[in-house]
């Protein structure tokens, strides 16, 4: 099989720290299954930002369809608003693999891969 067929991805947690700038970083664990396989990775909000707009440039088709509405958080000491920021990546993230699953291109759109850290092989 080429691409990301079937791959699911599912923002389970995040944890937020203050980095060696005292600045707040939230970090949001992904759990992602692709192929009999289950593995995590970790990506901040600004990551999540990064490749949206990478995908409106390369692929702005896909991005019309895959809605990057994602609330603006004004505490960023409050749970709450990062919960809500959290369910809200996992509708994206689950949205995002969903047409992953269906489109070609997004399959084998190359940043996909490598945010989601999966290896695209050819067909």
């Amino acid at each position: 099989m080429s691409g990301v067929r079937g791959v699911e991805a599912r923002v389970l947690k995040f944890k937020s720290f203050r980095n060696d700038n005292n600045h707040i970083i939230t970090k949001y664990k992904i759990q992602l299954r692709y192929n009999e396989k289950e593995w995590l990775i970790a990506r901040t909000f600004n990551h999540f930002q990064s490749f949206h707009q990478k995908l409106q440039k390369q692929l702005p088709q896909v991005a019309k369809k895959v809605k990057f509405t994602i609330s603006e958080i004004s505490n960023r000491f409050s749970k709450d608003e990062i919960e809500k920021r959290k369910c809200e990546l996992d509708v994206y993230c689950t949205a995002l693999t969903t047409e992953a699953n269906t489109n070609e291109a997004l399959r084998s759109y190359q940043p996909f891969g490598l945010f989601f850290k999966i290896q695209i092989h050819a067909p």
